[in-house]
This record gives structure tokens, sequence and C-alpha cells, in this order.
């Protein structure tokens, strides 16, 4: 349900907004629920060169705001499905979850929101169109652009990335503890400022349902991996609770 200090935030920052978007709408449906609708225009200078483009978006508004990040559709038809949209809502993916969340947290503000995230990828559209290509390089769709984002972010390999991840997952992360990377190093001093980082920005079960997507992208590719010290708590109880689920059935037949 809309708190009426939720909606209060929502009302004074969507009119911060509309001085830099006028073409942007503020619609409230029956429940409280409010959406920005219209249009998001911009002028992006890359390379010596300016891209002025606009298009039409519909930016939802969670009732949890802005402890959640809005999501936000194309309407006008121009972007395709195929071009990092989310298949089972039709949101436009703006970026991996966490990068997401980082950049979001820097200034909980819609406007930030549309000039950080939203326009970012709007540009990259239009400049795709012309260039078939990326301006700022292209992360995969799915869990292995996820990948690809951890292993650029910790500048690691995958195998270092899933052993941060576990310790995420699991909430273990001592700063006395060796850092898992290899360096020799105590995690203070060597990755666990950007655990502390990364923890501040969303819940355990986050890492650890990316690290269990990781070993099963591992396990299809046949990589030699020590699984089984990958595993979090969490993958091990949900082991246990199968375990006794067939054994029930079993004892029922």
């Amino acid at each position: 349900m809309w708190s009426e200090e939720v909606n209060r935030i929502v009302v004074e920052q969507a009119r911060d907004l509309q001085r830099e978007q006028p073409d942007l709408e503020v619609v409230q449906d029956l429940a409280g629920q409010i959406r920005l609708r219209g249009k998001v225009g911009f002028c992006v200078h890359h390379e010596g060169v300016s891209y002025r483009d606009s298009y039409q978006v519909e930016i939802e508004i969670s009732c949890d705001y802005p402890d959640m990040v809005p999501t936000v559709k194309e309407t006008g038809g121009r972007i395709p499905s195929g071009y990092h949209r989310f298949p089972d809502t039709d949101d436009l993916c703006l970026g991996a979850p966490v990068e997401v969340v980082r950049i979001f947290s820097q200034d909980r503000t819609l406007c930030n929101f549309v000039n950080s995230l939203l326009i970012p990828y709007l540009f990259s559209y239009t400049y795709f169109v012309q260039h078939k290509k990326s301006p700022y390089g292209e992360l995969s769709h799915g869990i292995e652009g996820i990948i690809e984002y951890y292993k650029e972010f910790f500048y690691l390999g995958i195998l270092q990335v899933m052993r941060l991840l576990k310790m995420l997952a699991d909430n273990e992360a001592s700063p006395l503890t060796a850092c898992p990377c290899g360096s020799r190093l105590k995690l203070r001093d060597c990755h666990g400022p950007k655990l502390d980082e990364l923890r501040s920005l969303l819940p355990d079960k986050h890492f650890d349902s990316e690290l269990s997507q990781m070993l099963k992208v591992c396990r299809k590719a046949k990589l030699k991996i020590p699984y089984h010290t990958l595993q979090t708590k969490q993958m091990l109880r949900n082991q246990r609770r199968a375990k006794k689920g067939k054994r029930r059935k079993v004892k029922r037949r």
C-alpha cells in the first residue's frame, strides 16, 4: 500500500523531473499507484558528436520507493524485444541489477534515475541503430552479462568471483579472513571494501540466487571447478529439503 510519505516524495520528485522533462505526465490510478508517462528527450555528446532523440516511456514506481528502483517500459515501439529487455515483464534492462541499485542509491531521486540510468540506455540504442555497436561496450544477456559485470567489478576470474559472492550470500566476510582471490592478503586489505559496498545494496538472498545461476552455467559448460566448496548455506538447506521431500514420497508409496 502507498503511504502518504511515499506519495509526497514521488509527487515532489516528479515536479523536479518535469522541469527537465516537461513532456512527462504524472498518472495515478485508483489504488494510488503513480506512473510517469510521456516523452523523455536527451542530447548526449559522445566523441565529438551530438545525439538528439526522444522516446515514449512509462516509468512505474513501487510503493517501497525510494528503497526500490523504479522500472520503465518503452511504449513507442522503437526498441525491439531483443535489445536488453526483460522478456517476462518487457521492462528495459538498464544494467546489471547490482550496478543499477548502486547508481540509484547515490541519489534516490527520479531525476537521477532518468539522467543516470534511463537516458544512457536510450542513447545507447540510438547510437546502436546508427553504428551497429554500443557506445560504451555491451554486456551479454542474462546471467552471462552478470558474470561479465562481476569479473570487471572485481578484476577477477569467474572462480574467484563466485568465492566472493559466496561470502556475501552466507554473510560471512570477516575482515581478518584471507581474501579468496588468492592474493594472500587479508580481506580488509584486498576485496573487503568492494564486498562491503555490495552488501549495502542488496540482501544476501540476491547474491545467493546469482551464484546459483552461475553454478548452473558452469555445469552446463562442463567447467572443472570445486562446486561443493561454492555451495551456500541456503543451497545446502534447499538440498536437504528436497531429499526429505523425496523420502516422504517414497514412504507414501
